[in-house]
């Protein structure tokens, strides 16, 4: 069978960039672009059961970044895995927030919940003069993280426990703490996310406990004119600014829109 009999006949399943990039996966090629110059090769048996393997997998709504074992995120290349969340395009925006920030050099930079290091990477990357700090209750990602920063060259410092808690344990003093957290409401159904983590994803009945959490333990650690940067779903900036006003005393609110035009990143700044 050709390769471009075998991407063919997965069509019906996936659309045919998506095919061709799970063959490019099971033949050791860098992207899709290598399977189309080679559609008309004969694929060897292994290759074949390869692609046979990766599709049964795409079938099953596990996310193509876990069948690769990595995923692009800025202009990083991580590892992941269904211990962490995978990164999102829209999470850029979160990052471009960070940045747009006036930080003075050696500011502290703590990225909540930080998976598999994605933020607080990104971070480090574009601003190598800040310090980053980034924790994650699971282990698990944490160790994923600090292997994403091994191979990337990127000085951050990870902590482990629940939200600010490893700061206050560490004595880590943040000008700014960001975070994408879970705030999908638990009745709201999601389509292709059975594999990933349900800590990452869901905020409690009404999606927003996360958030008060989070603001709860920013009021102590934040100082004045620190920032708090959150990720927030479409349409919920409203409620999200409730919930941190109704507990941490801010003088600046900024709302950022994603590509699509929905809310997509708060920034609060704490007044005294």
């Amino acid at each position: 069978m050709t390769a471009w009999e075998a991407l063919r006949q997965a069509e019906p399943r996936l659309s045919l960039r998506e095919a061709g990039l799970l063959l490019a996966l099971a033949w050791g090629m860098r992207d899709s672009r290598e399977v189309w110059l080679a559609g008309g090769r004969e694929l060897p048996p292994d290759v074949l059961a390869g692609f046979r393997k990766n599709l049964r997998r795409r079938a099953a709504d596990e996310p193509y970044a876990y069948i690769a074992g990595r995923a692009h995120f800025w202009d990083l290349d991580l590892e992941v895995g269904p211990g962490v969340l995978c990164p999102r395009p829209e999470t850029e925006h979160l990052v471009e927030a960070i940045l747009g920030l006036e930080l003075a050099a050696g500011s502290i930079v703590a990225d909540i919940g930080t998976g598999s290091g994605a933020i607080a990477l990104a971070v480090k990357s574009e601003r190598p003069d800040l310090s980053v700090v980034a924790t994650d209750a699971s282990r698990e990602a944490l160790l994923l993280a600090e292997r994403n920063a091994r191979r990337l060259g990127l000085d951050v410092r990870f902590l482990w426990g629940d939200l600010l808690r490893p700061l206050a344990t560490h004595h880590v003093a943040p000008a700014v703490i960001a975070m994408n957290p879970p705030y999908v409401a638990r009745e709201d159904a999601l389509t292709g996310t059975s594999f990933e983590p349900a800590g990452a994803l869901f905020g409690g009945r009404d999606g927003l406990s996360c958030y008060r959490h989070l603001a709860d333990e920013a009021a102590i650690m934040l100082p004045r004119g620190g920032h708090l940067v959150v990720e927030i779903g479409a349409g919920r900036a409203e409620a999200v600014r409730q919930v941190v006003a109704k507990r941490m005393a801010v003088d600046a609110v900024a709302v950022e829109r994603d590509l699509a035009g929905h809310e997509r990143v708060m920034t609060f700044r704490r007044c005294g």
